[in-house]
């Protein structure tokens, strides 16, 4: 899961002003295939929002591929098998790295601009 949403002038890391963060569960089936998703909106990308996020969407026991954001850091302590990819370390685009995700977010990006015209609030 990763928070999505364009990039905000001045803004650094993931903080927001007018954004709505949502998390993205994708279940990866096979090398190449996808099953489930889940989004959720998540007041914010700390560990107290998004670990309940997680919860709700993935069963115990099961393997979460996350980037490196630290508030993900404690999914072992909930009983996931957490395997994190720091995206800026790892030389690949993030559609390469997680493509289920980038994949939902663009699509959730092209359905509110296209549908709604771009006008939708929290």
């Amino acid at each position: 899961m990763r928070p999505k949403g364009g990039e905000e002038e001045g803004v650094r890391g993931r903080q927001t002003q007018d954004k709505s963060i949502v998390a993205i569960a994708v279940e990866v089936r096979q090398r190449r295939g996808f099953g489930r998703v889940r989004l959720a909106r998540v007041p914010d990308v700390s560990a107290s929002s998004l670990i309940p996020s997680v919860e709700a969407s993935v069963e115990p026991g099961a393997g979460v591929l996350t980037d490196g954001w630290s508030a993900y850091s404690a999914l072992p302590v909930h009983g996931y098998l957490h395997t994190k990819t720091v995206l800026s370390a790892s030389g690949d685009p993030a559609h390469v790295e997680m493509p289920g995700v980038h994949r939902v977010a663009s699509l959730l990006t092209r359905w509110l601009l296209g549908t709604h015209q771009g006008s939708v609030s929290p």
